[in-house]
């Protein structure tokens, strides 16, 4: 995982996006895609199975990052997030 952190030393983070489909009877937006201002390199936050980890949090995410431009362009579409990350 520490490589991977690499990539995105130097980098700033210009969004928090939604992960696409919305309910409208909800207001929150949770925080799925972390975009940087590279303009290819963004964070994806998994959702981790509620009961295979110790702490049974459900805010346990899996941290996967990319670099493609082409994503970036289509997740920065995307609704703003409006939840915290915890």
């Amino acid at each position: 995982m520490s490589f991977e952190m690499e990539k995105i030393r130097g980098l700033k983070v210009i969004a928090l996006k939604g992960g696409g489909y919305r309910d409208k009877r909800f207001k929150d937006i949770e925080v799925k895609y972390i975009l940087f201002s590279d303009k290819r390199t963004y964070i994806e936050l998994e959702e981790q199975d509620y009961y295979t980890f110790h702490d049974f949090s459900s805010y346990a995410r899996y941290v996967n990052i990319h670099s493609n431009e082409e994503e970036w362009k289509r997740i920065f579409k995307l609704d703003d997030a409006n939840e915290d990350i915890c």
